[in-house]
């Protein structure tokens, strides 16, 4: 039986990818979300094809952590209760710049656009699912 050197199966029956694996799955999703960013930012989400890129980011960064996760040594139900209100309050703190950034032509000087607080109740409606 021949198995690739980067992924092979442990004796719990959980697939082993090797670290190197994991660290191209996160640069790639780095990559490719870094992609789809420049073109809603800086092109206004004109190209399709690099809309299209950057929407593998979030399966490849779901499977980092669910590998994490599924191979942790400790309490796994300890692990997701540390990781989850840390995802969360990030995503909380990167509303104002997201909002800066994708609706800085709706804003005025002195007064805040009423998209800002669409994206706002977005996050807490997307996140409480």
């Amino acid at each position: 039986m021949c198995q690739k050197d980067s992924v092979v199966s442990n004796k719990k029956g959980l697939v082993h990818i090797s670290s190197g694996s994991i660290e191209i799955l996160k640069w790639i999703g780095i990559l490719t979300m870094t992609i789809d960013h420049i073109n809603t930012f800086y092109f206004n989400s004109e190209y399709e094809l690099m809309r299209q890129i950057g929407r593998i980011a979030l399966p490849l960064f779901v499977i980092v952590l669910s590998y994490n996760i599924a191979n942790f040594e400790g309490d796994k139900v300890k692990q997701i209760r540390k990781v989850i209100p840390k995802l969360f309050y990030f995503g909380l703190a990167a509303i104002p710049a997201f909002s800066y950034f994708k609706f800085a032509n709706t804003l005025d000087n002195e007064t805040l656009s009423p998209d800002v607080f669409i994206a706002i109740r977005l996050f807490f409606v997307d996140s409480s699912v």
